[in-house]
């Protein structure tokens, strides 16, 4: 996926790579702000890398909300992705590769109380869970 492509690509330049969808929202921003890290770059990595896409961005946005940089606004943002057809290719549940439910379960804000660190393990990169 695009998330993995580019969560691999950051970890030759980051000094930290979170990946995070809504439903880790809030554990991520915790965890951010309690490092105090003097940058944060959030990066929606859009669909397949080549079109944008809502959900990424409003994820992205709503995070930064969280952190304390910009308003957010999360019905507007929900009619943004629904309306879109990067969701639209799920909801029309023609296709069994894009599950119906996948954008309602990815829309639920902070369900998980962890965040997603991404590291170098040997030859492996793995994805950690860390408590904020």
């Amino acid at each position: 996926s695009s998330g993995v492509q580019g969560a691999l690509a950051a970890l030759d330049s980051a000094t930290e790579v979170l990946v995070a969808g809504y439903n880790v929202a809030r554990a991520t921003a915790d965890y951010i702000l309690s490092q105090q890290p003097a940058r944060v770059s959030l990066v929606a990595m859009g669909w397949d890398l080549k079109e944008r896409a809502p959900e990424d961005e409003g994820c992205a946005r709503y995070i930064a909300h969280l952190l304390g940089a910009g308003d957010y606004d999360h019905n507007k943002a929900l009619s943004d992705i629904l309306f879109n057809e990067t969701a639209q290719r799920f909801l029309r549940a023609d296709n069994p590769h894009f599950p119906a439910e996948d954008p309602i379960l990815c829309l639920q804000r902070d369900v998980y109380e962890f965040a997603l660190r991404v590291e170098r393990d040997q030859n492996l990169v793995v994805v950690h869970t860390i408590n904020p």
